[in-house]
């Protein structure tokens, strides 16, 4: 990946910008543009690391691969600090650089909401990795968020409160809608290390409860997988079931640019 570059609605750019209508900075990491694949978007999770799904790229070159952060992790908040507004977002980018083009997103945690709820034309296949659909009973997150959140910025405090409803006290944000208006068929990869009870462990657990999943399997458009002794990081602790997945979404894109 060759470095940051960052978009909003009207270019890419170096620095920052704000407009009446702004919808965010998007900083993306990428080799540059290559119109004879399909384009692989990849969507961190939040507070994610700077390498996460960066070796994407390596294994997939079948793709032109794409790292994006949330939108208001780096540069301000948008206006919109919602898993639809990222998703509005992340759909002008991929109306307005990769016209014409055909993309699989794929997304992390919070970032496979965001990649569930894009509706685009452009969009030809979903992947997302452990999409947490309620928070306030995620302990590990609860756990971390209290011990990070005096550090953060009051951006990223601002952001926390209104993706995760946690703050001075803790209200939960739920997902199930992204679930139940869902348009085109995704592919889910769930942990398989379960998130209750709460217990002491090297790494975090998934962040679905037997509910969630549930629900994930009623649904006749998701294809659901089991990252089996994986946790909530399925793509640092089963990459081949990833990897897997995204070949079948893209699959289809073979030689149709």
């Amino acid at each position: 990946m060759r470095g940051i570059v960052l978009w909003s609605r009207n270019a890419v750019f170096a620095g920052h910008a704000r407009s009446s209508d702004f919808i965010g900075v998007i900083p993306l990491c990428s080799e540059g543009l290559d119109t004879s694949r399909p384009v692989i978007l990849a969507i961190r999770g939040a507070f994610a690391p700077f390498d996460q799904l960066s070796w994407l790229g390596a294994q997939l070159p079948e793709a032109e691969v794409v790292v994006a952060h949330l939108p208001g992790l780096i540069g301000p908040l948008p206006e919109a600090v919602s898993i639809q507004g990222f998703a509005n977002a992340f759909r002008e980018l991929i109306e307005t650089i990769y016209a014409g083009r055909q993309v699989v997103v794929v997304g992390a945690s919070i970032g496979g909401l965001v990649a569930l709820s894009l509706n685009s034309d452009r969009v030809k296949g979903v992947v997302a990795i452990d999409p947490p659909l309620s928070t306030a009973k995620l302990w590990p997150l609860r756990d971390w968020a209290e011990t990070a959140r005096p550090a953060l910025s009051v951006a990223h405090q601002e952001w926390l409160w209104r993706i995760l409803g946690y703050g001075p006290k803790v209200e939960d944000r739920c997902y199930d809608s992204v679930i139940e208006n869902l348009k085109r068929h995704a592919h889910v990869i769930v942990a398989g290390v379960a998130l209750h009870p709460r217990r002491n462990l090297a790494s975090m657990p998934g962040l679905l409860d037997a509910a969630d999943i549930a629900l994930l399997r009623s649904h006749p458009l998701l294809t659901v997988r089991v990252a089996r002794e994986a946790g909530h990081d399925v793509a640092t602790e089963h990459p081949s079931l990833l990897l897997n997945t995204i070949r079948e979404a893209l699959t289809p894109l073979q030689g149709t640019q």
